[in-house]
């Protein structure tokens, strides 16, 4: 079965199925240049880049890219990121001060 979705478009795979049933958000706003930290969510399978801000009390934003390539899925890495992101990632907790996003990265390379 072939899905078509704004965001991802066809695909066979699994993962990517998954994927476009979850992404119904609308487009929220482009990030540019913003460092994190690559880590894994265990609940729902998929990496994700959190991202604190400096001078708040606990704000983290974690971004949920719809697609990341091998080199980057390492948990602790240091990477900054580029990206459209859209609505909040269903079905899954919020600690205070954390939001969860989908991001379509525009970019991604190894922080210095």
């Amino acid at each position: 079965m072939c899905t078509l979705s704004a965001f991802i478009g066809c695909s066979n795979n699994e993962e990517d199925t998954k994927t476009e049933k979850t992404i119904t958000r609308s487009f929220i706003k482009t990030i540019k240049d913003v460092e994190g930290l690559v880590a894994y969510n265990n609940s729902l399978q998929r990496w994700f880049v959190m991202c604190d801000y400096p001078n708040t009390y606990d704000r983290v934003d974690n971004y949920f890219p719809l697609e990341i390539e091998d080199e980057y899925k390492v948990p602790g890495l240091r990477v900054i990121i580029s990206g459209n992101v859209y609505g909040e990632v269903p079905n899954l907790p919020l600690l205070g001060g954390h939001e969860n996003y989908y991001i379509e990265l525009l970019k991604i390379e190894k922080a210095e």
